[in-house]
C-alpha cells in the first residue's frame, strides 16, 4: 500500500486533501491562527508551490514550442504540416459554425430588452463599439505582439506563443536541420521539463495547506458541493 501511494501522485494529492479537510473540521475554526508560527509557515507551501508554477510556465511553453518546431527538421516538412494544420483547423472550424448557427435557430427568439436589467453600480456594460469584431482583433493583437522579455515576466502566454513560433520557424528556414543550436534547445526543454516534475512532487503539501486553510475557516460547504 505505502509503495502504491509514493509512486502515485493523484493518490497523495487525494490523500492530502482529505487529512487537510479532516484536521481542519476536526479542530474547527483557528481564532488569530496568523499570528501563530506554524499557519504562515503552512500558507508558504501553498504561496510558494504557486509562485514555482507562475515562473516556469512561460519558459516551458517557450522551450517546448521551440523543441516541437525544431523537430520539423527543414522547410519542405514545414510547408507539408503547415498545410495539413489549415486544412485539419478549416474543417474543424467550419463543424463549429455549422453547429453554433444550427444551435441558434433552434433556440426560441430572443425578446427585445426595453431598458436595461437592474444591475449593481459595480458592473458596468460593454459598449456596441468595444464589442466589435474590429476591437477584439485590436485587442489581441496588441497582447500577442508584445516584447518577448515582457511577455516572460508578465506571464502573457499568448504573447509567448506567438513569438515562439514566429521564432522557431525562422531558425528552421536560417538554420541547418542538424544545427547544435537545436540540440541546445531539446537540452534545455529537458532541463525544464525535469523543474517541472520536481515542483509537481510538491503538490500534496500545496492542496494540504489550501484545503486545510479553507475547513479551518469554516469554508466546508465548498467540500459538502463537491462531494
Amino acid at each position: 500500500m505505502w509503495k502504491k501511494v509514493k509512486h502515485s501522485l493523484p493518490l497523495q494529492i487525494a490523500l492530502a486533501a482529505a487529512l487537510a479537510w479532516l484536521v481542519g473540521t476536526v479542530f474547527g475554526p483557528i481564532e488569530n491562527a496568523e499570528q501563530t508560527t506554524w499557519y504562515p509557515l503552512l500558507m508558504l507551501a501553498k504561496v510558494s508551490y504557486i509562485g514555482l508554477l507562475k515562473a516556469v510556465v512561460g519558459v516551458m511553453v517557450l522551450l517546448s514550442l521551440l523543441e516541437g518546431i525544431s523537430n520539423i527538421g527543414n522547410v519542405v516538412r514545414l510547408k507539408r504540416l503547415g498545410g495539413a494544420t489549415l486544412l485539419f483547423y478549416g474543417f474543424t472550424t467550419t463543424i463549429a459554425i455549422i453547429l453554433g448557427l444550427g444551435a441558434a435557430l433552434l433556440m426560441p427568439e430572443w425578446q427585445t430588452l426595453n431598458s436595461a436589467p437592474p444591475v449593481d453600480e459595480s458592473i458596468s456594460f460593454i459598449n456596441q463599439d468595444a464589442a466589435g469584431a474590429g476591437a477584439i482583433a485590436t485587442k489581441l493583437f496588441n497582447m500577442a505582439l508584445v516584447n518577448p522579455v515582457e511577455a516572460l515576466s508578465s506571464g502573457n502566454l499568448l504573447a509567448i506563443v506567438v513569438f515562439t513560433i514566429l521564432f522557431g520557424i525562422s531558425l528552421i528556414v536560417a538554420l541547418p536541420e542538424k544545427h547544435p543550436l537545436f540540440d541546445t534547445i531539446r537540452g534545455l526543454n529537458q532541463g525544464i521539463n525535469t523543474l517541472v516534475a520536481g515542483i509537481i512532487k510538491l503538490a500534496p503539501f500545496a492542496v494540504f495547506a489550501i484545503v486545510f486553510q479553507f475547513s479551518h475557516q469554516g469554508d466546508n460547504d465548498l467540500f459538502g458541493q463537491l462531494v
